[in-house]
C-alpha cells in the first residue's frame, strides 16, 4: 500500500491528550487518527469531560507536520519548532 493510500485510509490528524501529572508519553497519549482537525478536537473534548485534571493537549497534522495547541487555533506551528519550544519549557 502506498503512503498516499494510507493517508486516505487513516486520516491526517493525530489527537493527543494526557493528564498533566501522569502522561504516558509518546503515542500512548494518542486518542486516534482523524480526517478533520475539528474531529480531533472533539475527541480531546470528550476525553477532557471524563477527567477533573488539567490536561496537556495538541493535534498534529501528519501530512503538513503542523501542530495545533488550541481548538480555535487557525494556523499550526511547524513540528520542529513546536518540539524545540517544548524542550525550552522543560528547562
Amino acid at each position: 500500500m502506498a503512503c498516499y493510500d494510507e493517508h486516505e485510509q487513516f486520516g491526517e490528524f493525530l489527537a493527543f491528550f494526557a493528564h498533566t501529572y501522569y502522561p504516558y508519553g509518546g503515542l500512548e497519549d494518542c486518542l486516534g487518527c482523524f480526517d478533520y482537525l475539528e474531529n480531533a478536537w472533539e475527541a480531546i473534548a470528550k476525553k477532557r469531560e471524563k477527567t477533573n485534571c488539567y490536561g496537556v493537549m495538541h493535534v498534529v497534522n501528519i501530512r503538513t507536520r503542523l501542530v495545533y495547541d488550541k481548538p480555535d487555533q487557525t494556523e499550526g506551528v511547524e513540528l520542529d519548532t513546536w518540539i524545540a519550544n517544548q524542550k525550552e519549557d522543560d528547562e
